[in-house]
Order: structure tokens, then sequence, then C-alpha cells
């Protein structure tokens, strides 16, 4: 056996027994956990309010039995509508386990035919765009990497001090280049020697805090958006996330969604109050409700500020979106399933970035949270 399956086999088991402690653990201290936090796992407002709703009593017997279960609070309980009289409670997949599945996929491929590992290419956003233009897909323009007080230009083949950064024009956003699904990104414009930061002036002193941690990439803001896609929400690029899956002999979509940003931010994440909604691949156009992370809000049937109406708005580009994620994935295959983030533009689609630990709560909605399905998507 190699080094490399060696050490591939023996983080395998080393993943296998902190899952386990942390579903045994979880056991006990989630029970604590429910109690402290009633309101927003028991006694949560509904997404379904027009259905006839369980109890509390009831709803707690069964947020309490999926942690003796899983070792975890259902923290999708409501958005699977799990709260609804009618709705008995199906066999459920685990939050946990579902992450430890992809997860263990991913690091630990059961088919090892490479020394490497191709999910670099996914967290090193430099690495991720200079891929994409390599085979021919649309990605995010590269201006510049900013590391150790220095600010690297591609274009000008030269470094200059982060000092001088002010005698820079951009409009850009600033990604930290091992960033994942978006965290830590913030839109930073240098203009007339001011910088901006979401819009906000800040000074070269709060501007090197905030860049002194991490290496960053300068990435050109994506132009102007496709007109249908603008119309939604203007403010935010908005784009459409879809999870393939590598099955061997073929890749295959386990789901579509479209996110949306509201009240005017910038950003379309779920975690800042966008909206989910599924779209239906056979159709390429968005299905009734969109679904606000819980704490954000329920369920709409129209975006808040725009108030388009979902059902049936169809999404350009999108068969070209699905192809072409399907021809990235097929060029990675030593990524079992991947998340990409893919805006559109007037003249089709740009990969934003892809994820391996992509988010898995959209597919617990689009497929019930129902375990026999995901068992089939991960096995």
């Amino acid at each position: 056996m190699s080094i490399n399956k060696a050490r591939l086999k023996s983080n395998a088991l080393f993943e296998d027994l902190a899952y386990t402690v942390n579903c045994s653990i979880g056991r006990f201290s989630n029970i604590f956990s429910l109690l402290s936090q009633y309101n927003s796992y028991v006694s949560a407002e509904s997404y379904y309010p027009e259905y006839e709703l369980k109890s509390k009593k009831r709803i707690l017997f069964e947020q309490v039995k999926h942690i003796l279960k899983n070792g975890e609070i259902n923290k999708s309980y409501f958005l699977l509508g799990l709260d609804r009289k009618e709705k008995r409670s199906p066999d459920i997949v685990s939050h946990k386990k579902l992450i430890y599945l992809r997860d263990k996929k991913n690091l630990v491929p059961d088919n090892i035919k490479t020394p490497y590992n191709c999910i670099c290419v996914l967290r090193d956003k430099f690495l991720f765009g200079i891929f994409c233009k390599g085979i021919g897909i649309s990605s995010g323009d590269n201006i510049g990497i900013i590391n150790n007080g220095s600010v690297q230009l591609l274009d000008e083949k030269k470094i200059i001090p982060l000092d001088k950064i002010t005698e820079l024009e951009i409009d850009a956003f600033c990604k930290p280049l091992n960033g994942e699904q978006g965290k830590g990104t913030f839109p930073l414009e240098v203009k007339d020697s001011l910088i901006y930061k979401n819009g906000a002036i800040i000074s070269l002193d709060e501007l090197k805090n905030i860049l002194k941690k991490n290496k960053w990439l300068i990435q050109q803001k994506i132009g102007q958006q496709h007109e249908e896609i603008n119309k939604i929400h203007p403010h935010s690029i908005n784009t459409i996330r879809i999870i393939t899956i590598n099955k061997g002999s073929s890749i295959e979509i386990a789901g579509t969604a479209f996110r949306t940003g509201t009240n005017g931010r910038r950003v379309d994440n779920w975690n800042a109050g966008g909206i989910f909604i599924e779209i239906d691949r056979n159709k390429g156009a968005l299905k009734k409700y969109g679904y606000y992370k819980p704490g954000y809000g329920t369920k709409t049937e129209t975006h808040p500020d725009s108030h388009i109406v979902f059902d049936g708005y169809k999404i350009p580009f999108f068969q070209e979106a699905v192809d072409q994620a399907v021809y990235l994935h097929k060029s990675l295959d030593g990524i079992h399933s991947i998340g990409w983030d893919i805006a559109i533009t007037s003249t089709g689609p740009l990969f934003v970035e892809g994820n391996d630990n992509w988010d898995t709560r959209f597919l617990e909605i689009i497929h019930g949270g129902q375990k026999e399905k995901f068992t089939k998507l991960l096995n």
C-alpha cells in the first residue's frame, strides 16, 4: 500500500471515530440545548401556518427522539414542515450524518486514482479561476493577490506595497483565497484615494487589519447580470446553486436552486437574510416558494422588494449552466460532490466558485430530508 493510500485510510478511520464520539456527546448535550433554545426549535414560527399544526408537546417529543437517535437537534424541523399535523415524521436524514458522508466521500475517496486531491482547485479561488479559464469556462476576472502587506497586480505583472493601494482604481470583491461559500468575502472599492468596504469609507489601517490574517484575492465585480435576474433584486449578484455528484460512470444533478438577496443587501447569502428557491429542472423555472433561513423568516411566494412572483419565473441560460457544471465536474472527477455557485450574465453562465463542503440544507428541503433519498445520492 502506498504512503498516500495508507494516510487516507488512516484519515477515514479518524473521521469514523470523530463522528461516533460527536454523536455520543450530542445525545446528552443537545437535550439541554433544546430546552434552553425552546423558542427556536420547539415553539418557532411555522413555515406552514395554513395547516393544522402539532402541539408543542408533540414537537418536543419528536425533537428529543431525533436527538437520541442522531446526537443533534433537527434544526430543519420547521423548514421541512414536520410541525404539520398531517405530516408524519418520516425517516429524516441526520444533518450531522449528511455532512459526515459528504466530507468522507470528498476527502477520503473510495477509489484513489491519483496521488493528489483535486479539492485544492476548489478551495483556492485563484487556482479555481485559472482552471476554469483553462478549460473554457467563464469565471471571475482576477485583479490581484494581497499577501504579507503587498499587492501582486496580475495584468501589470508587478508587486506594490499595500500602502499604495489608494493609488489604484478598484471596484471588486475581496475574497480569502482559502475561503468557502462566500465566507469572509466583502465588496472593496478604491476611488479618488478613498477605500470603501461594503460601501462605507474605511481607513488604510482598518483595511490592513482586515487583511493581515489571510491571503486575499481581489476579483473584478461581475458585470451586468442578466436583465431577468436583475429584475428580482438588482442590489446583489443573484446566483444559481447546482449540486453535482460523481456516480462513477456519470455526473448526476442532485439539486438546483436560485439564491437572491433581499432588502438592498449586496450578497445573496442565505446566512444574511437571502432567499432560496428551488428550480424546476425540466422547465428551467422557479418553483412556488422561496425559503428564508430559520430566524430570518419563513416562506414567501414573492420577492419582498421587487414583488416578483417566483412560481414559473424563467431562469435564463439555465440548461447551459447545468451542462457546464457537469462538464467542470468531469474535469475534477476525483471529487465526489460539488456545490457550484453560478451567476447569470447577459452572455451566459459565469462560475463564481465550487465548494466541496456545500451547504446541505438546500438538498434537505428539495428532497424533504428523507434518508432513503440521500442514501441513494451519496452512496
